[in-house]
């Protein structure tokens, strides 16, 4: 079974992590074809990240309804989703943690390449604490680097973080998988025994280029280490983990994991069947301490979200490093990759989702969608089902706060708004807005941005019962970019998005 299990395996790390094609940014777009743009303020932001109110049940029934269709529409073992936004935390689950019993909500979950968000937050933190540049070199930091012919010493933090190094990735070396996942399971690598086995020629000359590469972050676990003077995990626990309240973030196998891990699923005799792989006896040692801190970080969706939410919103970072943290290089479509975060940008370059995704058979995906202070995960535990697969769900979350306006609030005060229709959209100059009310009532109709702050106001007062239309010529005023048309009365608000172009 060793031997079939690391045939498989080959295949797995060369399609997933070698070639990642789940950790080089998706195409991702909100489903209505509507790309929303943010303006990062961060002054605009939640201060309790985790909020004790419950959100509306039709949004709950909602998420949970999306995290179904994942389940059955994709083959999935078990999932497990957390959605964070201003109203509350909802947390959902579907599917079995291992062959005795289903997910449950506290369950852990690895979440592969988002260990590189954490590991570049803690590179921060010692930039802020005076410690270290990000225009250090890695020589500066781990002397004897020279001693590694593949990797060029004067290469930058900053080009690290961004993989702008031209540094070999090390999964993708012919070894590797065969001498990781073939051996001894219990086994842990350090990371000098990584970059002494499986390095090779550089990709391309410093700086020259992008290219995803996991040895990027294995030196940059080291540089915290040597700036830090502690073990990696430790400042992380210290630094950011502790401070937040997210204790039960743990990197495995250095940490014991928190409470009730949701078990991996892979396919171990080739027969198209998925298979428990605790079940089987196979130990994750090997394959954790292999990726260590470009990888290894496990998490439950709530907690990881919850992280998420506090960086990307500005509250665990200052601002010279959140400015930082998103200096993005292209790659091409609306993606650019930041400092160990995946951006998404609109036509006009303006961010409106950061996040990352990541797969050591889990898959996760978490992002912040801050034009609704919005933080989302979704984790899998079956490696069949990587993170291309499950974005499309998550955009279907982040689509339904968006749309939500709930039909079950107090009679009285709810203003049922039907039929909204904004034309033409785009729009470069006016817009005509239709829309239907089942009563008389007090209506303020704003035109938002996608960071939440109102830039005009267009109606106020009583608006009547059945098809109403007002015309708006305004729209020229407006910057090219993505608007939320806000239709806000007692008890009920209605959001459309419209373009300007």
């Amino acid at each position: 079974m060793r031997l079939i299990l690391s045939f498989l395996l080959t295949i797995i790390v060369s399609s997933i992590i070698a070639q990642h094609p789940n950790l080089v940014p998706h195409s991702f777009q909100i489903t209505n074809e509507t790309e929303v743009k943010i303006q990062y303020d961060p002054h605009n932001v939640n201060s309790d990240a985790r909020s004790s109110m419950e959100i509306h049940p039709e949004l709950a029934a909602r998420f949970q309804f999306i995290l179904d269709s994942c389940y059955n529409e994709t083959g999935a073992v078990g999932v497990s989703a957390s959605v964070n936004i201003p109203d509350g935390i909802w947390n959902g689950v579907q599917g079995e943690a291992s062959i005795e019993r289903a997910v449950e909500k506290t369950d852990i979950f690895g979440v592969g390449s988002v260990t590189k968000t954490i590991t570049s937050a803690a590179i921060f933190k010692l930039q802020e604490a005076d410690l270290l540049s990000l225009d250090d070199a890695i020589v500066d930091w781990i002397p004897n680097i020279g001693d590694y012919t593949f990797i060029d010493p004067s290469a930058k933090i900053y080009q690290l973080l961004q993989h702008t190094s031209g540094i070999f990735d090390y999964t993708s070396h012919p070894s590797f998988a065969d001498s990781i996942y073939g051996g001894d399971f219990t086994r842990v690598w350090t990371p000098t025994e990584i970059l002494e086995k499986f390095l090779d020629a550089p990709v391309f000359i410093t700086g020259q280029s992008w290219a995803y590469s996991n040895t990027n972050y294995l030196l940059l676990g080291l540089i915290i280490e040597s700036a830090a003077g502690v073990p990696y995990h430790e400042y992380v626990r210290s630094a950011i983990l502790e401070p937040i309240g997210l204790t039960d973030i743990r990197l495995f196998p250095y940490e014991q994991i928190a409470s009730e891990h949701a078990h991996i699923y892979v396919d171990l005799m080739n027969d198209g069947s998925i298979d428990d792989i605790d079940a089987a006896g196979v130990d994750y040692e090997s394959i954790f301490s292999s990726a260590w801190a470009a990888g290894a970080y496990t998490a439950s969706a709530e907690d990881i979200t919850t992280f998420a939410k506090l960086l990307y919103s500005g509250q665990i970072l200052n601002q010279s490093s959140m400015d930082q943290l998103f200096g993005e290089y292209p790659l091409g479509g609306n993606a650019g990759y930041g400092m160990g975060v995946i951006i998404y940008s609109d036509a006009e370059g303006n961010p409106y989702l950061y996040g990352h995704n990541g797969a050591i058979f889990y898959s996760s995906n978490v992002f912040y969608f801050p034009a609704k202070d919005l933080a989302i995960s979704l984790l899998a535990n079956s490696n069949n089902v990587n993170a291309n697969i499950t974005i499309n769900y998550l955009s279907d979350m982040i689509q339904a706060c968006i749309d939500f306006v709930p039909s079950t609030t107090s009679k009285e005060k709810t203003i049922t708004v039907e039929g909204i229709k904004i034309m033409p959209n785009p729009s470069s100059e006016s817009i005509n807005i239709r829309y239907n009310l089942l009563r008389n009532t007090e209506l303020d109709i704003f035109v938002t941005d996608a960071s939440g702050k109102r830039v005009s106001q267009i109606a106020t007062g009583l608006h009547f019962a059945g098809a109403n239309e007002i015309r708006w010529d305004a729209v020229e005023q407006l910057s090219n970019g993505i608007y939320f048309l806000e239709i806000v009365g007692e008890g009920v608000l209605e959001t459309k998005v419209f373009v300007k172009e």
